[in-house]
């Protein structure tokens, strides 16, 4: 039994030392982290604003990057999608002056739209310097009756990477 608990304990400090070997071998990579949400609303005329836009520059680790979900929409008190339909594009300008589609969403109704993206090295965020994001909004409403309406309009958002 002793003998049996001495083997255990082993095979536990084994698995430990390699878990803490491994995580310590995967490098850390810098990721800015945006959150926005938009609301697509009728105010005379239908209109797009910019409910919050936070960008958030953190140090995560590979494993963790690599394992992220990169990009995800969450519609809320969604409506009229037979009649609304919405084009986002969030593009980033590097310091170096090159400009990258990091996602595109093809979206439909009024409400709320909440997007949760994670940019790093894989989506082109390899530099430090002063980025640029760009929000592109593409609105077409086209009532049964009435005419069609097209809203065209960027949101834009520096922040700073180290």
């Amino acid at each position: 039994m002793e003998r049996r608990k001495k083997i255990l304990i082993g095979i536990v400090s084994i698995v430990v030392v390699i878990v803490v070997l491994l995580v310590g071998a995967y490098p850390t990579v810098t990721v800015a982290k945006i959150s926005s949400t938009l609301k697509v609303s009728k105010s005379s005329p239908y209109d797009v604003t910019e409910e919050k836009v936070l960008i958030k520059v953190a140090r995560i680790s590979y494993m963790d990057y690599t394992f992220s979900n990169r990009r995800s929409v969450n519609e809320r008190e969604k409506d009229k999608a037979d009649i609304v339909t919405l084009e986002v594009i969030f593009d980033l300008s590097t310091p170096t002056g090159t400009n990258l589609t990091i996602g595109q969403f093809d979206l439909a109704g009024e409400g709320f739209k909440e997007f949760n993206l994670v940019v790093g090295p894989n989506e082109g965020l390899t530099e430090s310097g002063t980025f640029v994001l760009f929000i592109k909004i593409h609105l077409i409403v086209k009532p049964p009756t009435g005419f069609k309406m097209e809203l065209i309009k960027t949101i834009s958002k520096t922040f700073e990477v180290p």
